[in-house]
This record gives C-alpha cells, sequence and structure tokens, in this order.
C-alpha cells in the first residue's frame, strides 16, 4: 500500500511510502530507505539509522541528485559544510520530475542490486543547457553527520 501521510491510499503496490514532515520513508520489499525533495535535509536521519539515502533538490531549472549509504559513502554535509541553507526556492520546468526519476531508478538499482549507484558522485542536471554534471565527492572522515558511523565499524 502507498501512502502520502494524510492525503491517503494512492495505489496498490508492495511499497509503504509514508511522507513525514522532513524525512520521507519508503519500506519496499524489506528494504527502508528515505528519499527527499528539500535542499535543506542533510540527511543526518538516515546516517543516524543507518538507511540508505536517496537525495534530491531543485533551484529553478536545476535539480541536484545523490544516493548515500551510511558509513560507506559521503553524506550531504560532506558535500556542504557548515550550514545548510533553508530558503524558500523557485521550481520551475521539469526539473521536479526529471531529478524523482533519477531518485526512482536509484532506489530500484539498490533494491534489485544492479548497476552503479551514485554514490559518491554528486550529478547536476541543468535544464536551461540541457546538461548533466557529475562531480566526484569524498567522504570526510571528520564529518558532523557522517564521520561518526564510520568509527563505530
Amino acid at each position: 500500500m502507498v501512502t502520502t501521510g494524510t492525503f491517503g491510499p494512492m495505489c496498490s503496490s508492495g511499497a509503504h511510502l509514508n511522507i513525514g514532515h522532513s524525512q520521507p520513508r519508503i519500506k519496499l520489499g524489506g528494504e527502508r530507505v528515505y528519499l527527499n525533495g528539500v535542499p535543506a535535509y542533510t540527511g543526518l536521519a538516515a546516517v543516524e539509522r543507518n538507511i540508505p539515502f536517496f537525495h534530491g533538490a531543485i533551484y529553478a531549472f536545476e535539480g541536484r541528485a545523490m544516493t548515500i549509504i551510511p558509513g560507506k559513502t559521503a553524506c550531504l554535509r560532506c558535500v556542504y559544510h557548515g550550514v545548510v541553507p533553508g530558503e524558500k526556492f523557485p521550481v520551475m520546468g521539469v526539473a521536479p520530475g526529471v531529478i524523482g526519476c533519477i531518485q526512482a531508478t536509484e532506489v530500484v538499482k539498490y533494491i534489485v542490486g544492479i548497476g552503479e549507484l551514485l554514490t559518491n558522485r554528486f550529478l547536476i542536471y541543468d535544464g536551461l543547457n540541457l546538461t548533466f554534471t557529475e562531480l566526484r565527492v569524498k567522504k570526510d572522515p571528520n564529518c558532523e553527520d557522517c564521520g561518526h558511523v564510520a568509527r563505530k565499524k
């Protein structure tokens, strides 16, 4: 059953979607994952709970995506050092659909165990010029969000 918080059931499938205030969670085939589309959400809850996190953010015609596997890959705080701005932002064009499709693809690949995930890579979509840019990112062993997860193992 797929639900969206107070909006009720949307369709019948093997998935359960729970969209909370800032940390949407999906449980599919026994796997629990976090999805988000909020730029200010760093994924700390996913890191602390050791749950894979599929990040997506939109600003006007631009979109960004990244997959985080706690304890193994860089997290958003490794990319955005310091305070992540929480301002309102414009959404234009089809960027939400493009980034949403990338996030959905990443979740399916993770659950099925195929393909190369978007881990330690930050994908930027530029809808105005219709380009994709991929940046390599490194896990920061001193990261305030995920550094302790690596140290526990």
